[in-house]
């Protein structure tokens, strides 16, 4: 594991815009290997053990409730309509636009790197159009109130785009370097997040056959059947909704903390970058290993807040009429959930680059940019938005994809619609995209941090990407330096 930093006083490294010293903070220093926050990776693998068992005890349920299982006549017309033909016609519209959406992400890299700036400007253009044909829309319809909202939101959105164009080259150098990073660590950030994909994947599916298992016990999945969820049941219900929630954000943050220490090594030690170097190999290894443990305490906290939430959504759809607390308890438990997010968001960049433990890596992040005054930046937010743009852009060109494998094979697609299977195709290729793109979205992160901590070292190893962050910079945040 490389020794990224030394811990010192930065206190005479930062000024403010008055010529006074910043608070002091102590630079992150690499932290000796060993398990942090281990109380809640044992919870954690506690609750797989649970579920184990929930699907080892109620997916036969499951499957013995099938009408397939129990009639002959239903099995063979089953085995009838999914012929070889329907098979091979549902390969293709699942491989295809999976293999374009990834021919399209990198292609997508190469667009983010040679024009930056472009896309930038492109992101915050295409929110002005989509909110004024959201009025338009209105204003056909006759909606007086919901014209009224759509002008308001127009008008903020174009007074954004005003207010923020002046930093779009500074955030194109911070998307630059961080897709340079990621491009330099390519197949090994691509095989760690599909890794975990996969992970996430396989526990959804058992989870949800589990858990349609249970909902067979009590008799909910019966013909007029009234389903008691209350009491012991509701906290039943909750746990198990806790457990897919928790899960999900811990396979999604433990790609986040690999692509931090990756790019941690990229920026300091750059010899151990590569297809499948040992920077990526070491991340991805202290993400399972010693830094579990503070993945599963950040994600466990959001866990809560999105189960208590799915609760309430779910007490809101069954109650008779509106329930002014419900939607108060919605909006608090939605907020809460936002800001939890934007600090695990940040913490988890200091448990990847340094092997803190989960609070101490959120108190550092937070006290650095605090120091060096850069409270505005990380709140800046075109990086991010032009990903998700181009995200949005590549998978609707992919979509098309459908359509032409629907005219070109005809036989296999006989009787579904266009529209089909340019949806299918369309979110094939989402997900794709956005799970590359998210690689990118972590990296730049990462940049952010780094830069704040160390731009000499960046200097140093990545000259022509330095001088180009440190000049957009000095441009839109010259108090900084």
């Amino acid at each position: 594991m490389p020794q990224f930093n030394m811990g010192q006083n930065f206190q005479n490294e930062a000024s403010n815009v008055n010529g006074s010293a910043h608070e002091p903070y102590t630079k992150g220093v690499t932290q000796p290997a060993q398990c942090r926050d281990s109380l809640f990776a044992a919870l954690f693998v506690g609750h797989l053990t649970v579920i184990f068992w929930m699907c080892r005890t109620y997916i036969p349920l499951v499957l013995a409730s099938s009408p397939m299982s129990t009639d002959g006549t239903d099995d063979a017309a089953f085995t009838k309509a999914f012929d070889y033909d329907t098979a091979q016609g549902i390969l293709l519209l699942v491989v295809v636009p999976a293999v374009i959406g990834f021919v399209a992400s990198l292609a997508g890299l190469a667009l983010i790197i040679a024009c930056a700036k472009t896309l930038i400007h492109l992101s915050l253009v295409f929110s002005i159009a989509v909110s004024l044909l959201v009025v338009l829309a209105s204003v056909a319809s006759g909606q007086l109130l919901g014209s009224i909202f759509a002008l308001l939101m127009l008008a903020l959105t174009v007074c954004y785009y005003f207010s923020v164009r002046d930093r779009i080259p500074f955030a194109a150098a911070n998307l630059n370097t961080a897709t340079s990073a990621v491009k330099d660590n390519l197949l090994g950030l691509l095989l760690s997040t599909v890794f975990y994909d996969v992970l996430g994947f396989v526990y959804t599916v058992f989870w949800a056959l589990g858990f349609y298992g249970v909902m067979i016990s009590w008799g909910c999945m019966e013909e007029e059947g009234v389903c008691d969820t209350s009491g012991t049941r509701g906290g039943i219900v909750f746990l198990i909704l806790l457990g897919v929630f928790w899960s999900t954000q811990v396979f999604m943050n433990c790609g986040q903390v690999t692509t931090a220490g990756t790019v941690g090594s990229w920026w300091f030690s750059p010899e151990e970058s590569g297809c499948f170097g040992s920077g990526v190999r070491g991340a991805m290894c202290r993400a399972l290993t010693t830094s579990f443990g503070s993945i599963c305490f950040g994600s466990l906290l959001v866990a809560i807040i999105q189960a208590l939430k799915a609760m309430v959504q779910n007490e809101r759809a069954q109650s008779d009429g509106p329930d002014i607390l419900l939607c108060l308890v919605q909006c608090l438990l939605r907020c809460l959930e936002d800001i939890l997010e934007y600090f695990n968001k940040w913490a988890f960049v200091y448990v990847g680059l340094y092997g803190y433990g989960y609070v101490e890596a959120g108190k550092n992040v937070i006290g650095l940019f605090r120091a060096r005054g850069w409270t505005t930046v990380i709140t800046e937010d075109l990086g991010s938005r032009a990903i998700a743009f181009l995200t949005m852009i590549l998978s609707l060109v992919v979509g098309c994809t459908g359509l032409v494998l629907k005219e070109a094979f005809p036989e296999y697609y006989e009787g579904v619609p266009g529209w089909g299977a340019y949806l299918t195709c369309f979110l094939i290729s989402f997900v794709v995209i956005y799970v590359m793109f998210g690689v990118v979205d972590g990296a730049l992160n990462t940049v952010i941090v780094c830069y704040a901590e160390a731009p000499n070292e960046f200097q140093q190893n990545h000259p022509l990407l330095s001088e180009e962050m440190r000049e957009a910079w000095v441009k839109v945040h010259p108090e900084l330096f």
